[in-house]
């Protein structure tokens, strides 16, 4: 089985993310905008739930980083 799942985040961005089954029978999703946003979970609802707090956590992460990277661009200018 190969998915293919579209998130919405905010107003204007939009991810999309593939589920697939393994050979082991758990469920593999990735976020194919995100690299190495990827989560493994034994059923395709928990793998759908990890990958959406995957996702958020990763975004934060990445605002908090551009955040920084300003500052220390702001501050080195």
């Amino acid at each position: 089985m190969e998915k293919e799942l579209i998130g919405k985040i905010g107003e204007n961005v939009l991810v999309h993310v593939h589920l697939h089954d393994q050979a082991d029978g758990t469920f593999l999703a990735e976020c194919l905008e995100i690299p190495g946003c990827s989560v493994s979970a034994p059923s395709e609802q928990e793998v759908t739930d990890l990958i959406k707090e995957a996702i958020e956590a990763c975004v934060s992460m990445l605002l908090k980083e551009d955040a920084k990277e300003r500052k220390l661009q702001i501050m080195t200018a």
